[in-house]
């Protein structure tokens, strides 16, 4: 079944073809399908382009029927003699056709027939300089493939005039169909002005070499990972995929080899002024080139320098800008994909196609995943993330981070990303940390992991609640929430300078503070329970020497 990615290139393509015939109609009906435009006869460096004092160029007009160059093989008659008797010759045409422009030669004593089949009915110039054909394969990118022993034999010998051609039925002409039902496309790898030069064609076209690139074939190329990362701005990728916020923080190094590692291959942008989302929708070329191949995206945009356009901004493009919209300010990608079951059920959203089960733990097809959301999940009511990030305080219970006015009431919960722990506020004014009762939806407490404020009050009617504060402190009051403050417990941490703070809930089971207002917008590390574990209480203090006294430890 022809994936999505092809479907989608083929509706690029008929959009294409609409414009041009209802914008360029009229200049259609002016000019024939086919026109010479220029022509000789002889040898390559001996010719004329009149016999007898007749050009040569008005004779072959005369020769075309029903959009068709119909040569007969005896040329010596039809252009009125012979200028180079006892001289095996050739003639040359120039013709325009379909917009485009092809030199053509034939044999003296063969027909030359145009449009027709390369190599039978016409040849091709001579190529200006080899072409050496190094490697070929026919199947599917990086999947079933014949013999390519087989398939660089058929492409060297279907070479036409030094050209590389492969015709249009692929099947027959590399003797077999090697994914029978799937899109198929011929490599050559070809050694030509001093390059090496990876050629692709899709199934249903021909390839040509030399030609013109993005009709007659195409060029897959490969960046250096240095140049690269010349590219790579870390401090972004990090804010802009929270997950990997949690996975490694700010380590610059570790961004970067996440990026090469998996980020590439997802379809991670790697810098703000580079959305691999708008070069698929802007580039009909690249998507038929790469499809799925995300990582084929910034390694092609890299390795052309000032070709193709990527800013997401940009407004004048296909995408019109999609891809900057505001709605992906707090887009978490991997939250959206793992707690929203329509879209980790989805094959296309995840790499291998086909591969998610929801659980995570699989390479996601981050571009797929965003154009889901915009175009689908923002309006249907998906959730793009678990931070709370209306501008009034809230509750945070059910989040995954607490700013600095939210709150938590007794019975209320943090979840880790991972879904593996909760901190839950109880009815003793303490904030503690558990594993995750297996299977519990709602999540109920499991095992205590160790981690809590560490006060131990009486359950008291007002109740008790936390907030994380504009000091920087996570804070325990009597009451509710904060407009039913009914009295101060005590905070945790060391106050800091007045700002934006809040408390996160790693999948490490660590409570920390850090600077800012979510993990979109992080600007630092300030401390957590489990380095900077605080002291016990003062209660602590004298009753452990008690217990000592007493025999109770």
């Amino acid at each position: 079944m022809i994936n999505s990615i092809y479907n989608r290139y083929s509706l690029f393509r008929l959009l294409a073809l609409l414009v041009l015939m209802l914008g360029g109609r009229a200049a259609l009906a002016q000019s024939p399908p086919l026109q010479v435009m220029a022509a000789w006869y002889g040898t390559e460096t001996r010719n004329t382009a009149m016999v007898n004092n007749v050009p040569i160029i008005d004779r072959l007009r005369g020769s075309i029927s029903n959009g068709i160059l119909q040569v007969p093989s005896n040329m010596n008659v039809l252009f009125g003699g012979d200028p180079y008797f006892g001289v095996k010759k050739v003639l040359a045409v120039q013709v325009l056709y379909q917009g485009r422009t092809y030199n053509l030669r034939q044999e003296e004593g063969k027909n030359l027939i145009f449009p027709g089949v390369a190599g039978q009915t016409y040849l091709l110039a001579p190529v200006d300089s080899p072409v050496e054909v190094l490697g070929a394969w026919y199947g599917v990118e990086g999947g079933s493939t014949g013999n390519g022993t087989v398939a660089l034999d058929k492409v060297r010998k279907g070479m036409v005039s030094g050209n590389v051609y492969v015709p249009s039925n692929m099947n027959e002409f590399f003797g077999g169909d090697p994914a029978a039902n799937k899109l198929k496309r011929v490599a050559v790898a070809v050694r030509y002005k001093g390059q090496t030069l990876n050629l692709r064609q899709t199934e249903g076209k021909a390839l040509l070499f030399p030609g013109v690139e993005g009709v007659d074939f195409m060029i897959k190329k490969e960046a250096p990972l240095a140049e690269i990362q010349k590219f790579f701005k870390p401090d972004f990728y990090v804010l802009k995929y929270p997950d990997l916020q949690e996975a490694f923080g700010s380590n610059a190094a570790a961004a970067w080899d996440h990026y090469v590692k998996f980020g590439a291959r997802e379809g991670r942008d790697p810098a703000p002024e580079i959305s691999i989302a708008a070069l698929k929708m802007r580039y009909p070329y690249l998507a038929e080139l790469y499809g799925d191949d995300n990582a084929g995206y910034i390694h092609h945009y890299v390795a052309s320098p000032g070709q193709f356009n990527a800013d997401p901004f940009v407004t004048g493009m296909a995408d019109k800008g999609l891809f900057a919209s505001p709605a992906l300010a707090y887009f978490d990608v991997s939250y959206y994909y793992t707690k929203n079951p329509e879209v980790c059920s989805d094959p296309d959203m995840s790499i291998p196609r086909g591969s998610s089960n929801c659980n995570g733990g699989l390479l996601m097809n981050v571009v797929h995943i965003t154009e889901h959301y915009l175009l689908k999940g923002a309006a249907a009511g998906y959730k793009p993330n678990n931070i709370s990030n209306s501008q009034a305080p809230q509750s945070a219970n059910g989040k995954e981070t607490m700013r600095a006015g939210d709150w938590l009431g007794v019975g209320e919960y943090l979840i880790s990303r991972s879904g593996g722990f909760i901190a839950v506020m109880q009815a003793n004014a303490d904030f503690a940390v558990y594993h995750r009762k297996p299977g519990s939806n709602p999540p109920t407490n499991g095992n205590y992991a160790d981690v809590h404020t560490g006060f131990n009050q009486p359950g008291i009617p007002e109740s008790y609640f936390v907030t994380m504060q504009k000091d920087g402190r996570l804070c325990t009051y009597k009451g509710t929430n904060p407009s039913n403050n009914k009295g101060f417990v005590g905070c945790s941490g060391p106050e800091q300078p007045p700002g934006d703070y809040y408390v996160h809930l790693q999948s490490d089971h660590n409570l920390v503070y850090r600077a800012g207002t979510s993990m979109f917008n992080d600007r630092g590390y300030v401390w957590d329970f489990i380095s900077t574990r605080p002291s016990k209480s003062i209660w602590s203090k004298i009753l452990n020497p008690i217990k000592v006294i007493l025999g109770c430890n």
